[in-house]
């Protein structure tokens, strides 16, 4: 039979397992910076169609709208769903009229930008642009990218921890 001491151990190795676990689990629950945007003014906006295909070229493809946002600072692609905020209302990228209110926000400069475990956060001077990094809405192999001006940074948004 096992004393208390060694039940008791058992028990705090246990639970100091789980502490870490949930610690892991959570460590994107906090704001990490998006410095590479940060400052950036937003010079234009596109959108176009990607479809993805199979290294073999046979199987299933994926057909996704993206959309492109061209910055003093780089080019950043997404794919993803995201929602805009302006002004208290809300657009979804699915909305008809998101693109002529993407463009509108030309001009606008990056305030704030911040990754976190299930959403990108951009706040640009007159707008709020939020990227879904949630597993069910990945339409594609990644939700986005940003590719600096001077090549010195690519950045592949995935979700991936």
């Amino acid at each position: 039979m096992k004393s208390i001491s060694q039940i008791a151990f058992r028990i705090r190795r246990v639970f100091k397992s789980w502490i870490y676990k949930l610690q892991k689990m959570f460590k994107f629950q906090k704001k990490t910076p998006f410095h590479q945007i940060i400052g950036a003014t937003l010079l234009n906006v596109d959108s176009s169609k990607a479809t993805y295909c199979g290294l073999n070229k046979s199987g299933p493809t994926i057909s996704t709208y993206q959309f492109g946002f061209k910055m003093d600072k780089g080019y950043m692609s997404v794919e993803n769903p995201f929602t805009l905020t302006i002004q208290e209302k809300n657009f979804h990228s699915s909305n008809l009229e998101i693109f002529d209110v993407l463009r509108s926000l030309t001009g606008s400069r990056v305030e704030q930008a911040w990754f976190e475990r299930e959403e990108i956060n951009i706040i640009f001077d007159r707008a709020h642009l939020r990227i879904s990094l949630k597993d069910k809405d990945f339409m594609s192999p990644e939700a986005g990218n940003f590719a600096a001006n001077d090549n010195s940074t690519f950045i592949v948004f995935t979700g991936e921890d």
